[in-house]
């Protein structure tokens, strides 16, 4: 196989220095390689998404949203194939710190390389990364097109079955992946016998200390997933899917501080996500702790944003009829911003989705919600004309 024939026929360069991009491009156009470039993270994620990307380059040091970031997006990506893609960490010669090459281990087949790098340097990044993203194909294959379709399927056993005798004969990658399908298929135990026993040979290794702590957080046991998850936090803080798990931990062992500690790191690695505090306001409110949620509410979002995303998906649910469900939206807006002059809009689409469900019950609700909904705004004629319209109804129920 010739040079050229083992470099990617595509490749995604991220970089914030456009000069670099065109440097490395030049370089590397000639010998076949279609190189995507991307000078901001928000154009990276559109071409890695739109794009079937061989190897990705990407500098450390992004602005907005840094190279480890991304790469773990990817390596998560919806798609699975997508996963498999060759990545290459670039780094200047004194911005790496001891927490980024604790997460380049962790995450596993991720080749860096330091800036400034010449075309020899350039040329064996990009190998490897071909043949890491290679491996990882055909080491996954198994996964992605049998064991995972025999889970779809609730086939559980013959997808155990193949773990077993395909995968943990492979040596700690088979059985780790083995331990990740048999929690996937509902046999957390067995799962954490195989965590043990990867542990016991390799203590110190941060990814089998971060999926025992998945387990044990799943098998209802968050005080024994604290003990791993700090541990692996501590040297490698920047891991995403690690800030997800712990913040869901914080909330069980009720330490809500924590936490929103955690829920604070993710927003700050997901800015393409811009919703995703409206699902940690839920997860606050769910646990019990509203006085955090209203805290954490204040600190990232707005009253008029809050108002208009919950008012939103209350007039969603009420279009397909779910009452109910719109109801609950529009509570967890009066919970999250007590006292708001703006609550009137919210209490009269609370009123309406009560007056629609028709039980007496309800519509008494909506006649207190319609009352605190003038104490608001005393002018609101729609809530005036409903307010009697109900009295009227409930006047009739109560006669006859």
């Amino acid at each position: 196989m010739s040079v050229t024939e083992e470099l990617p026929k595509k490749l995604l360069l991220v970089d914030n220095d456009e000069p670099f991009l065109k440097s490395v491009s030049f370089m590397l156009e000639p010998k076949g390689v279609n190189v995507l470039q991307a000078k901001d993270w928000e154009s990276a994620l559109y071409l890695f998404n739109n794009n079937r990307v061989d190897v990705a380059i990407v500098e450390l040091e992004l602005e907005g949203l840094n190279g480890m970031a991304l790469i773990q997006k990817w390596r998560n990506h919806e798609i699975q194939t997508k996963r498999d893609a060759g990545f290459i960490l670039a780094t200047g010669k004194h911005t790496e710190i001891a927490s980024d090459r604790a997460l380049v281990n962790e995450l596993e087949d991720i080749t860096v390389i330091e800036k400034p790098f010449n075309v020899a340097k350039l040329m064996i990044a990009l190998i490897n990364g071909m043949k890491v993203s290679r491996q990882r194909e055909k080491f996954n294959e198994v996964d992605y097109k049998v064991i995972r379709p025999l889970l779809n399927k609730d086939k559980f056993e013959k997808a155990l079955d193949i773990a077993r005798n395909k995968l943990e004969p492979i040596g700690p990658r088979g059985v780790f992946k083995s331990a990740i399908i048999h929690a996937d298929a509902g046999k957390p135990e067995r799962a954490l016998q195989l965590m043990d026993k990867l542990l016991k040979d390799d203590p110190n290794n941060l990814r089998y200390q971060n999926e025992a702590g998945k387990i044990n957080l799943k098998m209802g046991n968050p005080e024994k997933a604290r003990q791993y998850f700090e541990a692996a936090d501590k040297l490698a803080p920047d891991n995403i899917e690690r800030m997800y798990q712990m913040a869901t931990m914080y909330l069980q062992l009720k330490e809500p501080d924590k936490s929103v500690e955690k829920m604070q790191q993710l927003l700050k690695t997901s800015p393409e996500q811009p919703d995703l505090k409206y699902d940690m306001f839920d997860q606050l409110l769910d646990a019990g702790f509203e006085k955090h949620a209203q805290d954490f509410c204040e600190k990232t979002s707005t009253a008029s944003e809050l108002l208009r995303h919950f008012n939103n998906k209350g007039v969603m649910y009420s279009k397909t009829g779910d009452f109910a469900k719109s109801v609950s939206e529009y509570e967890k807006a009066l919970k999250l911003i007590p006292g708001n002059k703006e609550n009137y809009r919210v209490l009269f689409n609370m009123a309406i989705s009560h007056i629609n469900m028709k039980t007496p019950d309800d519509i008494s609700k909506a006649r207190v919600l319609l009352a605190e909904c003038l104490d608001l705004k005393p002018n609101f004629d729609k809530a005036k004309e409903k307010l009697v319209m109900v009295e009227k109804y409930l006047e009739n129920q109560k006669s006859a």
